[in-house]
């Protein structure tokens, strides 16, 4: 993070959640999403400095809010996908 750090604030559904959405308080921007149990951050692309890779699929959609549908311009897949894990993976593992 280059500066604003400290204008992040953790928001978690309870205390005892292990997932936690870090939110820029001077503008209520959502940052990331971390998974504090586990090795998951998830960086919302918006937020990333131009040019960001091209989007390949999308996961988890699932668990998507009732009512929000999703373009079919990549694929969605309602879980996780074998090549989603591997590239997610870290290299050599």
């Amino acid at each position: 993070m280059r500066a604003g750090g400290e204008r992040l604030e953790a928001h978690r559904l309870k205390p005892e959640s292990p997932t936690r959405r870090m939110v820029a308080a001077c503008c209520n921007s959502a940052m990331f999403l971390d998974f504090t149990k586990g090795h998951w951050l998830t960086v919302y692309r918006a937020r990333l400095p131009e040019p960001v890779p091209p989007l390949e699929m999308r996961v988890m959609t699932a668990d998507r809010r009732e009512g929000v549908v999703l373009p079919d311009d990549v694929p969605n897949y309602a879980g996780n996908t074998a090549k989603f894990m591997r590239n997610c993976s870290p290299p050599g593992s």
